[in-house]
């Protein structure tokens, strides 16, 4: 029986992408195009998945000033979700995409601030409406309000209560990660040596290597330069596909749902998910 998936997002964002042939500071911009997410890390995985065909509704905290704008978006994704309100505003990324000059700029705004007793409440929907033994990817970073401490706390809950973790969070220190005890990490390669302590860069293979001294898997992130998965026995590194790069935001989200997507339809074949990961990225930069 496959494993039922589902996503988290404490800080879940508005993604606005606007195309223009350029950009140049200080003068007026008329876009050719402008595209609008519901987004934030887990609700890319889901979103994601969702277009190909599997189910992984997204729990999220959700700023009551605008977030019927959210949902009218998520909705018209099919995306299934559940959510605890919170006062404020759902924060807005803005994208300045320039494809024929491969340039991108982003304007990444503050959000809603929330209580610990928030995190807790959506940790507590989500136990109620997932079966256990299902895999949960708790994605992005955390919001104003809720500490490392605190995202640790969460994922003890999810853990002791039988659900396997994927961490997707560049806002953990190394050893809350290693009290969660995820059952796969996803850093990109950044995130990866911060997390080591490295100031110099290495292989991405040896990344890898040392963090699964750590933890059990590891898929560090390399941008254009595609992936290393690790685990205890093997380490394997895949090239990205060749694609015309529209954006990067959301390609991380996509590699993680690719891999969950394997693991739902090709279970034990390793080098099919790592490849559904690549495959899935591509689609994202290039704008679907």
């Amino acid at each position: 029986m496959s494993p039922v998936l589902a996503t988290i997002t404490l800080n879940p964002a508005l993604d606005v992408h606007y195309t223009l042939k350029a950009f140049t500071p200080g003068r007026e911009h008329v876009p050719e195009a402008q595209k609008k997410l519901a987004a934030g890390k887990g609700v890319n995985v889901s979103r994601v998945l969702k277009r190909h065909g599997i189910e992984a509704p997204a729990y999220m905290l959700m700023g009551k000033e605008n977030g019927a704008e959210y949902f009218r978006l998520l909705e018209s994704y099919g995306v299934s979700y559940g959510y605890i309100e919170v006062p404020g505003s759902v924060r807005e990324n803005l994208s300045i995409n320039c494809p024929e000059r491969h340039e991108e700029t982003r304007i990444c705004m503050k959000g809603f601030t929330v209580t610990p007793e928030d995190g807790l409440a959506l940790i507590r929907l989500v136990m109620e409406q997932v079966p256990a033994g299902g895999i949960v990817a708790l994605c992005g970073s955390l919001p104003p309000g809720i500490s490392g401490k605190d995202f640790v706390g969460y994922c003890k809950m999810l853990r002791q209560a039988g659900y396997r973790l994927v961490i997707d969070c560049p806002s953990l220190t190394v050893s809350e990660l290693r009290e969660i005890q995820p059952w796969l990490i996803k850093p990109n390669e950044k995130e990866a040596l911060a997390l080591l302590e490295l100031s110099e860069m290495t292989s991405g293979e040896e990344i890898a290597r040392k963090l699964t001294e750590l933890f059990p898997q590891v898929i560090v992130s390399l941008g254009a330069d595609g992936l290393v998965y690790a685990n205890q026995d093997v380490v394997l590194r895949k090239s990205a596909l060749p694609t015309e790069v529209y954006t990067t935001v959301g390609a991380g989200d996509s590699l993680v749902a690719g891999f969950l997507y394997g693991t739902v339809t090709a279970p034990g074949d390793l080098e099919k998910a790592l490849d559904y990961g690549l495959k899935f990225a591509a689609e994202t930069c290039s704008g679907k």
